[in-house]
């Protein structure tokens, strides 16, 4: 029935979307009611949310932000192709045209050109969070009033070299069973420690500790013939990796309120 929730049907659908419904994985971190009117709706902006924690959600009819159904109308805005001083008159001349949202690519290469950002020993990480500064945009997006849909790939295309992966993927001495975007073990290791980085550098952007990123985007463009195995393991993956987040954003912010702060929520 409209207005029931329930999963997505289709594997592809649920694994290039896995992240998306916020308010679910977030459990009632959120405080939001998980059901929702099949009557009420508006075309919400981020200014709508005025800075409080909302769910997102989802019954195979309409897409719904803090109980009321939504329509975001979108569009793709490249951090890494932009200069940053333009950043906010792209964005605003954006919700000036009448869109409610932007979508994010995260190209792995930029942040992680030469090796992984994991530290797998005692070494620190080398993800360089400068070079394409997310934090800073997103943060202008949310002063706009634009929702963000956060496309982490690790795959993303994007007429991007090598479609966002770096380069040190191909390196067959280190990694000589690596086969991309398979359910190869050492592919979903590398993967899926890239996902779960970025959404740690950006959980409180999240929507249900406040912050913009409505929706977030696991992989793109998958063949019609991609293992079903991967399919799974991608929405999988993705889901944990936005619980994992949210419970890390949510600890910190209850740790600066009881030391007398505020949280850092844009």
């Amino acid at each position: 029935a409209v207005g029931t929730m329930r999963p997505f049907g289709a594997l592809a659908l649920a694994a290039l979307t896995a992240a998306t419904l916020l308010g679910s994985v977030a459990g009632t971190a959120s405080g939001a009611n998980p059901a929702f009117s099949t009557s009420e709706g508006a075309f919400l902006t981020f200014d709508d949310m005025k800075g409080a924690p909302y769910a997102v959600e989802y019954d195979g009819r309409s897409f719904a932000v803090a109980g009321q159904r939504t329509l975001w109308l979108s569009g793709s805005v490249h951090p890494a192709r932009v200069p940053p001083g333009e950043w906010a008159s792209t964005l605003r001349q954006m919700r000036r045209n009448g869109l409610n949202m932007v979508q994010v690519y995260v190209f792995w290469n930029a942040h992680e050109p030469s090796s992984s950002g994991a530290a797998f020993s005692d070494a620190p990480g080398s993800t360089d969070w400068d070079v394409v500064d997310l934090r800073r945009f997103i943060s202008i997006a949310a002063s706009e009033g634009l929702f963000v849909n956060l496309r982490i790939g690790p795959y993303v295309c994007a007429e991007w070299k090598f479609g966002g992966l770096p380069l040190w993927l191909m390196n067959a001495t280190a990694y000589p069973d690596l086969l991309l975007r398979t359910n190869e073990p050492t592919w979903m290791r590398l993967a899926g420690d890239w996902f779960r980085r970025v959404l740690f550098e950006l959980a409180d952007f999240l929507a249900p500790v406040g912050g913009p990123i409505a929706l977030t985007q696991v992989e793109n463009e998958l063949a019609y013939d991609a293992p079903e195995e991967y399919v799974r393991w991608a929405g999988e993956m993705a889901r944990d990796a936005v619980r994992d987040a949210l419970e890390m954003a949510i600890d910190n912010s209850e740790r600066i309120d009881t030391a007398g702060g505020a949280p850092r929520i844009p």
